[in-house]
């Protein structure tokens, strides 16, 4: 089949680079554009990022031009879906006038998550939510914009849709989170080497509403809060990636831990039925280990093209109808540019590109 045209947004970022690894040897879609800030264009990929730099790509897409970030100029190239990992003060104006531009927008920004025509998507957990774009019939062909969501937040639905048969009525959640999380160049030096910084603006209340706003059905075309608890607390960590989380759960019933183990290990979802290019065999890597999941050996579990989409779970630990356990997520693979590109294909394998 003939490749859809995609330009990336923000593609000398840490997240733009990611994305310009899962694309441009993707088989459903071809990188036709990357785009960058005022500074980067005209610039060589390679001379604009020191992210992609380091990363193994081939000689001829380091040597891509920046482009404008111009709906005009992807209506004219043939661009079809643009995957966005701009700042989110850009983002929102932008990707809106993408969209209205009749171009799919898969955003890694948060402007438009809370947006209710916009769903969140992470499509093991919520495959429905496409739905709120309106049928897929009538979608294709038109712009629209799928978020996925916070980085952190990915680390917490993945685990918790196979835990929804006993009932999660409450989650309280810290995350310890990895410097890429910040962006680049991320927190001075003096001020993260030895240390914790015990505050990341907006995060916790971001992982509170979208956790919520991922775990609630869709009825009609509207889609409805979950009646679920969450109480987060978020702190940035010397690590390089890898967001590693604590949670603990109020279920309405008491599992065995053992089951518990087993559920998640068997977990699996539409993108995997689809055979969707990056998604991971399993969603969710059960470590036995007393100290497993960690950033340093964990944070790429998948394998592949799916290399760091798998949630890694380890720690599980029942009293009563408490479940206790800790998540490690890929921040910048998972909880962004694979997740988004996820999204793309769960969107394409749907017909609404």
């Amino acid at each position: 089949m003939d490749r859809i045209p995609c330009a990336v947004l923000g593609a000398s970022g840490m997240v733009g680079s990611r994305f310009v690894a899962a694309l441009h040897d993707h088989p459903w879609f071809s990188m036709d554009m990357l785009c960058g800030s005022e500074r980067s264009v005209g610039k060589t990929l390679r001379d604009a990022s020191a992210a992609a730099r380091d990363m193994d790509l081939p000689a001829e897409v380091l040597d891509m031009a920046l482009s404008p970030p111009e709906p005009a100029v992807m209506e004219r190239e043939g661009v079809r879906a643009v995957f966005s990992s701009i700042p989110a003060d850009y983002a929102g104006p932008l990707e809106t006038r993408i969209a209205q531009a009749g171009i799919a927008v898969f955003s890694n920004a948060r402007s438009h998550r809370m947006d209710p025509n916009v769903p969140i998507l992470i499509p093991e957990v919520n495959p429905s939510h496409l739905g709120v774009l309106g049928r897929a019939d009538e979608v294709s062909g038109s712009g629209f914009i799928v978020c996925n969501s916070n980085c952190t937040t990915s680390g917490l639905v993945v685990p918790l849709a196979p835990l929804q048969k006993w009932g999660v009525e409450e989650v309280v959640v810290s995350s310890y989170q990895a410097l890429s999380g910040a962006g680049y160049p991320g927190p001075a030096a003096i001020s993260i080497l030895g240390n914790v910084l015990p505050y990341i603006k907006n995060e916790e209340e971001k992982l509170r509403a979208e956790t919520k706003k991922v775990m609630g059905p869709l009825q009609g075309r509207e889609l409805v809060e979950a009646p679920l608890d969450v109480f987060a607390t978020c702190v940035r960590v010397n690590t390089a990636h890898g967001h590693l989380l604590t949670a603990q759960l109020k279920l309405k019933e008491a599992p065995e831990a053992e089951e518990v183990a087993r559920a998640l290990r068997k977990f699996t979802g539409v993108p995997q039925q689809l055979g969707l290019p990056t998604a991971p065999q399993w969603p969710v890597a059960v470590r036995t280990e007393p100290d497993r999941p960690q950033p340093k050996f964990d944070a790429n579990a998948g394998g592949g093209r799916a290399a760091g989409m798998t949630v890694s779970v380890g720690r599980i630990r029942v009293e009563g109808n408490r479940l206790r356990f800790i998540a490690l997520v890929h921040n910048l693979v998972r909880g962004a540019a694979g997740g988004a590109v996820l999204n793309a294909e769960l969107a394409h394998a749907y017909h609404y590109v």
